[in-house]
C-alpha cells in the first residue's frame, strides 16, 4: 500500500512557544511507515528541534530576523491566500493546518483531497456578541465570518480541550459535525530526562519555590501572581516566585515587582530552553492565564510531580477530571495566597496532591497520540461523508 502524503502548516516549529511542542509531539508519534510528511512553516526561527530525518522541511516563507520586505511579502499571501499555490505546487493527500488564523487560511488554499484543522487556543475572542463598542464588534464580526468560511474548506475540526470544543460547537455550531477531541500531549520519558540534565539556572533563595512558566504577555495574567504574592508574604516570609520565560512585559513586570517592594520575593528569570531542572525544584506551579486551549505547561508540572494552582482555563479541568492534583480559583489574588499557605502548611494534602500527579500525567502520556491521529486520517478517508 503506497504512502499518504501529509502537510503539516504551521507558523513556526523553530520559534518555540505551545503551538510548536504540540505539533513536534505529533511529528515524533506519527507513523511514518504509513505517511510521507512535509512541513511548512510560515517563520523560520534558530530554536533546535529534534523530528526524524524522513520528516521534509520546505522552504519557509520568512524568517524570524523579519525585515521589511518579508513581512510585506507575508501580508500579500493573506491578502491572496491562493498564490500559495505558486510555492506549494504539490497536491497532497491531506493538509493539517496547525491552528487557526493565519495557518488555517492559506492551508485551505493547498491543494488536498482532505483537510484538518487543529485549534489550539480560546476561541471566544471571536464571539462579537459579548462585544459592547459597535466598531471593535463589526471588526470581531468581520473575523468570525472570515474564519467561519475558512472551516468550510476542512473536513475535521480538532478542539485541543473541552473548553475549546465546546466554544467551537457554541460559536460555530454550522460546523459541529466536524468537531473531534484530540487533548494535547506530553512527552514524559523526554520530560523527565530533561529534568535530570545539569544546566546553569537561577537557584532559589526560599525554602519554598513556587514556578511559573509562559511568555509575558497580557494575556498570561502574571500581575495576579505578583498580587499574590504581596498577599502571601505578609502570612510567611519562606517563599519565592519564580516566572520563567521572556516577552513585551518583561520591563513593566519588573517596575511593578519594584512598585510594591517583592524583589526578594519575586524574579523573573528569562527564556530558558530547557526549564525543567528548575522547575522541579518547585513545590508548588501557579498558572494566572486569562486563556488558555490547553496548557501544556500544567501537564509538564504533573509529569514533575508538582501540584498547581491555576485560573479555570483549558488544561487544568480535564487534568482534574482525571485526579486531584491541584485546584482551580478564581482570579483573585488572596485566593491564591491562600491556597498556596495551605498546599504548604498541610503535608498530608500536599503529599496526596503529589503522588496523584504522576497518576494523572498517564493519561496526557504522548505515547497515545500518534494512533489518535493516524485513525482520525483514516477515518477521513473512509468516510464518504466528507469526500
Amino acid at each position: 500500500m503506497s504512502k499518504k502524503s501529509l502537510l503539516f502548516v504551521t507558523w513556526s516549529l523553530t520559534l518555540g512557544g505551545g503551538e510548536a511542542q504540540s505539533t513536534i509531539n505529533i511529528l515524533n508519534n506519527i507513523n511514518l511507515n504509513k505517511y510521507d510528511v512535509d512541513v511548512l512553516e510560515f517563520n523560520h526561527g534558530d530554536k533546535k528541534i529534534k523530528v526524524s530525518k524522513e520528516i521534509n522541511f520546505l522552504e519557509s516563507i520568512i524568517n524570524y530576523k523579519q525585515n521589511h520586505y518579508q513581512k510585506s511579502i507575508f501580508n500579500k499571501y493573506i491578502r491572496h491566500p491562493e498564490m500559495i499555490t505558486n510555492i506549494i505546487k504539490k497536491d497532497y493527500d491531506c493538509v493539517i493546518a496547525c491552528n487557526r488564523g493565519s495557518t488555517s487560511l492559506l492551508g485551505a488554499f493547498i491543494k488536498a483531497k482532505k483537510r484538518i484543522v487543529w485549534i489550539r487556543g480560546s476561541i471566544e475572542n471571536l464571539n462579537y456578541n459579548k462585544i459592547i463598542d459597535p466598531l471593535d464588534r463589526e471588526n470581531v464580526k468581520d473575523k468570525y465570518k472570515q474564519q467561519d468560511k475558512i472551516f468550510d474548506h476542512y473536513n475535521r475540526i480538532v478542539a485541543v480541550s473541552d473548553s475549546v470544543y465546546n466554544s467551537l460547537e457554541q460559536l460555530f455550531s454550522r460546523h459541529k459535525d466536524k468537531l473531534v477531541k484530540i487533548y494535547n500531549s506530553v512527552d514524559v520519558d523526554h520530560i523527565i530526562k530533561l529534568s535530570n540534565e545539569t544546566i546553569e539556572s537561577y537557584l532559589p533563595s526560599k525554602e519554598n519555590c513556587i514556578v511559573s512558566v509562559g511568555r509575558l504577555r497580557e494575556v498570561k495574567n502574571h500581575k495576579l501572581l505578583i498580587d499574590a504574592m504581596k498577599n502571601l508574604i505578609t502570612k510567611r516570609d519562606d517563599t519565592e516566585l519564580i516566572i520563567i520565560g521572556e516577552g513585551l512585559l518583561e520591563t513593566e513586570l519588573n517596575e511593578y515587582i519594584k512598585k510594591n517592594n517583592l524583589e526578594q520575593y519575586v524574579k523573573l528569570v528569562g527564556f530558558y530552553p530547557n526549564p525543567f531542572p528548575l522547575e522541579k525544584k518547585a513545590k508548588i506551579f501557579c498558572l494566572s492565564s486569562d486563556s488558555e486551549g490547553f496548557c501544556l505547561a500544567i501537564s509538564e508540572a504533573c509529569v514533575l510531580g508538582i501540584p498547581f494552582i491555576s485560573t479555570d482555563v483549558g488544561g487544568a479541568q480535564e487534568i482534574l477530571k482525571t485526579k486531584e492534583c491541584g485546584c482551580i480559583i478564581p482570579r483573585d489574588p488572596e485566593v491564591l495566597a491562600n491556597k498556596i499557605d495551605l498546599f504548604l502548611n498541610n503535608q498530608k494534602l500536599y503529599d496526596y496532591l503529589k503522588h496523584n500527579c504522576f497518576i494523572a500525567r498517564q493519561r496526557f502520556d504522548v505515547k497515545k497520540l500518534g494512533n489518535q491521529v493516524e485513525d482520525l486520517i483514516d477515518q477521513l478517508f473512509e468516510d464518504n461523508n466528507y469526500n
